[in-house]
């Protein structure tokens, strides 16, 4: 049985501070490049801008009361968002709920 010759293309994954190299059958493998969007002119107002004014439900302020227990989840480190930025901007929305009731 002859093996089946198939051309490889070679892509660099990102992979923790640098990359890994791998090699992938070139007419099966499609690779896509992040696109690149400049960052919002005041990242601050348009965060709480979209908390007071979500689109189409009430505002978070608005279902959440004083003695509610919260959870926030957020990403991790493989995904672009400004957690350090965010965070303390949406606990601060959130200043009527006391920071012991908030995980």
């Amino acid at each position: 049985m002859e093996a089946e010759f198939r051309a490889l293309m070679k892509v660099n994954l990102a992979y923790g501070q640098g990359q890994l190299p791998v090699e992938l059958p070139d007419g099966r493998t499609t690779v896509i490049a992040p696109s690149h969007t400049p960052g919002l002119p005041d990242e601050r107002t348009a965060v709480l801008q979209a908390l007071e004014q979500p689109t189409g439900v009430r505002p978070l302020r608005d279902w959440i009361k004083p003695g509610d227990r919260l959870c926030v989840a957020f990403t991790d480190i493989p995904r672009a968002t400004p957690n350090e930025r965010i965070m303390p901007w949406l606990l601060a929305h959130l200043s009527h709920v006391p920071r012991g009731q908030i995980t």
